[in-house]
């Protein structure tokens, strides 16, 4: 099942941007992209050398993501975690973190696809926020159900 994530990625003035495509790009060396539709004023704040934060939010986030995303939730709490890297802050709750160092800028398009390095990586078991064909969506976990079973009674 194709689906995108809403990560978080934050610019200078302290704002928030969420990217619908985020993906990895190599193991060796570690790569991912973010793809920031040209009209972002993130652009103007994302040049190599320049390192960013993705947050993976949880699905317990969803407020975040809403007001990140452009609809402000009145009295939303953000805790952040204290900064590794003054450029690229995390969120607290989140189910991953990772902190990259642009290396290579591409225009695609009426979007811009950003490749960092990633230079940190953390992440807890929880289940993510998903976003799919405009809503959130879940991930249920079932168990197998057998639809049949060999056997050597009953034949």
């Amino acid at each position: 099942m194709r689906y995108t994530r809403r990560v978080q990625k934050r610019h200078l003035q302290g704002g928030c941007k969420f990217v619908n495509a985020f993906l990895s790009v190599s193991l060796d060396p570690p790569l991912v992209l973010v793809s920031v539709n040209d009209r972002s004023r993130m652009n103007t704040h994302s040049y190599p050398g320049k390192r960013y934060g993705i947050n993976v939010l949880a699905a317990s986030q969803e407020e975040h993501s809403r007001h990140f995303g452009g609809r402000p939730v009145e009295g939303l709490e953000v805790n952040r975690l204290p900064r590794l890297d003054a450029e690229a802050p995390l969120l607290d709750g989140c189910v991953a973190h990772i902190v990259a160092r642009v290396v290579d800028i591409h225009p695609a398009g009426d979007h811009t696809l950003y490749i960092g390095h990633v230079e940190y990586l953390r992440y807890w078991e929880q289940r993510p926020l998903l976003f799919f064909s405009g809503k959130y969506k879940k991930i249920e976990v079932h168990e197998p159900m057998n639809a049949w079973s060999i056997s050597s009674e009953g034949w």
